[in-house]
């Protein structure tokens, strides 16, 4: 046997219900912490002034389980088992009958008040004799922190990166797995160095004494400083204390006392509230911060509205060529989270962000959060959305949103461990994460699209509803499109002058009014598409579109026939039909294009071109527009391609028919290739 230490509080108590921690019960002093003991372990209370009560806790069932919170009775680690009574203390000796876990309680013999002094002599006082020995670390981690390592190493490449340690719900208790977290983090940073560490929030479960909140909290925190500083910190739901409608709730500046003292150095903040960004100058990043709980809010899960405009102000004042990357703990958005009906104000937060990542040279890298438990990367709004899954040990495979991916997990092998190193390369806008322990690696880019050249012009005629239903049903993430205007004024939706080439008829656009247009048979390119097929007006393809989701690509023919007034009659109809978010500007003129801007100043913009263009990243930069539509040819000047990238100029390159190309363009990461065979490059996007 061994002689343990075990600390108590003055002032302080358990409930002999329900086993937790009660505050200002001053003729009590009991242990904030849960100890383990085994089988005839001994406690003694050596001085006889003071009388000696227990509280026992059971085993965890199963282990694989590490919750001290009760979410359903056989996910509960630990149960307590009401062996203290508030009758029970004694100057006996307790002799522990089977391995558990406990809390000891002491009163002094005369009733009187347990004082600061009384806990201090906790060590004269108690004698705990136990044979428990902390378990060895084993060896089944040693292959995992050198792949790590290696990975990373790989993945760097030679533009400039930041190195973090990623992790989220460490969900700390009393035999969980973090020492083991902590000293593999440590073990991966002496090798490839990181330049801070990112928790995502619970870094503990909740449900304790605000004094034992604070403790755990600053241990782990403090853990993670001794490896490396920075660290970042995004409150979780837990760390709020609030859980099972605990009391002991964390107020707002409590929470801010906890985990904001340890980042004045580091961040930006705004009064105490949880939300900061911090800039990495060198690499042009903003890295902001977000607090995403509060539970005296009938909706608990979300943003308030005074941090969503803090948000868009801070995007604002983002300096010239930074990219972002958001953090919080939960997700924006209620179809990412499954513990949430709603999110307060996630919509609004969502669609500044996109409002920003829309602007020209402004660019949103991606917003991570934890809180799932689950790794998912979702890609249907502007910027990627990454859920990262619990580094705490736990199979938990349901109640996870739909689509996400989720781990076995076992004690006592590399899989008990799950956190990421995560690679953010701004310059060619993409995210690393290489994972530690269950899962796999991922990297995450804003993904280069596939738009619909005129439609799925292979296969159907071109410009016709026909081709855009069809390219939708492809897989395609958007559509690009020409337009002109009918003798009455009609947008139309072709791509020549004349209609000769696409149809039975002759003559040019302009001299037909659109029921005369809408005689001809356009279907003269494709005679093996027996359907007959006319010319759509731009409201016809839009309203067929509504439901799809895609992007719409107006090409704006003026550079032969200038069209007066068709730039504001597109923006009215666009407006009109709630495409202002979905719709692209382009056009080989380009006095055409900023002429667009007079009409809708938000409107996103780009410059047609069919070869070189001189400094074309400078060229639209300066003309604040937000990308270029090269020619495939024009792309092989691939310097130009890459300043661009760097630049956050959009490249929309058409028309990318070749295999070969579509490989090529897809490394590079342009944004959208425009394409006749939209199934064709889904297959080249996929692998």
């Amino acid at each position: 046997m061994k002689r343990g230490l075990i600390e108590v509080k003055a002032g302080i108590a358990v409930n002999g219900d329900t086993g937790m921690i009660m505050q200002n019960m001053p003729y009590c002093m009991a242990s904030e912490t849960i100890y383990r003991a085994c089988r005839n372990d001994s406690i003694t209370v050596n001085d006889g002034a003071f009388l000696l009560n227990v509280a026992t806790y059971g085993k965890e069932v199963p282990p694989d389980y590490m919750y001290t919170y009760m979410y359903e009775p056989e996910q509960n680690w630990s149960c307590y088992t009401h062996d203290f009574d508030e009758d029970g203390y004694s100057a006996v000796d307790y002799l522990f009958q089977e391995d558990c876990y406990f809390r000891v309680c002491l009163k002094r013999e005369d009733g009187g008040e347990c004082t600061a002094g009384d806990a201090a002599r906790a060590r004269e006082i108690l004698s705990f004799y136990t044979a428990f020995e902390e378990e060895e670390r084993g060896d089944w981690f040693e292959q995992e922190i050198l792949k790590t390592a290696d990975t990373v190493c790989e993945r760097m490449g030679e533009e400039k990166s930041l190195v973090f340690a990623l992790l989220t719900d460490s969900h700390r208790t009393v035999n969980g797995t973090w020492k083991d977290t902590v000293e593999n983090i440590a073990a991966v940073h002496k090798m490839v160095g990181f330049d801070g560490i990112i928790h995502l929030g619970d870094l503990q479960d909740g449900m304790l004494d605000k004094r034992m909140c604070r403790r755990i909290v600053s241990e782990c925190v403090m853990d993670l400083r001794r490896i490396c500083e920075p660290v970042y910190l995004a409150i979780g739901n837990h760390d709020t204390n609030y859980f099972k409608g605990n009391p002991q709730w964390l107020t707002q500046e409590e929470q801010y006392g906890i985990y904001g003292r340890f980042q004045d150095r580091y961040v930006n903040r705004e009064d105490t509230d949880g939300w900061y960004y911090v800039d990495y100058g060198h690499v042009k990043l903003r890295m902001i911060f977000l607090t995403s709980f509060d539970h005296r809010q009938k909706v608990r899960y979300g943003f308030p509205e005074r941090e969503v405009r803090w948000l868009s102000q801070t995007l604002d004042e983002t300096p010239e060529g930074y990219r972002v990357l958001v953090f919080s703990h939960d997700a924006p958005l209620a179809r990412l989270d499954y513990w949430a009906d709603e999110i307060r104000n996630g919509e609004m937060l969502t669609q500044v962000l996109e409002r920003y990542h829309r602007k020209p040279g402004k660019k949103i890298l991606g917003y991570i959060h934890g809180h799932t438990h689950a790794d998912f990367v979702y890609e249907e709004r502007e910027f990627p959305i990454i859920s990262v899954g619990c580094a705490k040990c736990e199979y938990f495979p349901d109640k996870k949103p739909e689509g996400s991916m989720r781990y076995m997990r076992k004690l006592k092998d590399v899989t008990q461990d799950l956190w990421d190193v995560l690679i953010i390369t701004p310059g060619e806008g993409r995210l690393d994460f290489v994972r530690f322990g269950a899962g796999e690696d991922r990297t995450v880019k804003n993904s280069t699209k596939i738009w619909a050249h005129r439609g799925a012009s292979g296969y159907a005629p071109e410009n016709t509803l026909e081709a855009f239903l069809m390219a939708a049903q492809m897989g395609a993430d958007g559509v690009e499109l020409d337009v002109q205007l009918s003798k009455d004024g009609e947008i139309v939706v072709i791509h020549d002058e004349w209609i000769d080439r696409v149809s039975d008829g002759k003559g040019k656009v302009a001299d037909y009014t659109l029921e005369e247009l809408k005689r001809f048979n356009v279907n003269k390119p494709r005679p093996e598409y027996a359907k007959v097929c006319r010319i759509p007006t731009l409201r016809e393809v839009l309203e067929a579109l509504k439901d799809t989701g895609l992007t719409v690509n107006i090409e704006l023919k003026t550079g032969v026939n200038f069209y007066e007034g068709i730039e504001r009659k597109t923006v009215e109809l666009v407006r009109e039909t709630g495409f202002e978010n979905r719709v692209l500007y382009s056009s080989f003129n380009h006095h055409s294009v900023l002429k667009i801007r007079e009409y809708e100043p938000q409107a996103r913009l780009a410059f047609l071109y069919s070869h070189e263009l001189s400094r074309v990243a400078e060229y639209a930069k300066s003309n604040g527009v937000h990308g270029v539509n090269p020619s495939v040819r024009g792309t092989l000047f691939e310097e130009e391609m890459r300043e661009c990238i760097r630049n956050n100029i959009e490249i929309n390159v058409w028309t990318v028919n070749k295999r070969e190309d579509m490989e090529r363009l897809i490394r590079m990461g342009v944004n959208a290739l425009i394409t006749n065979y939209p199934d064709e490059a889904r297959r080249a996007l996929e692998g």
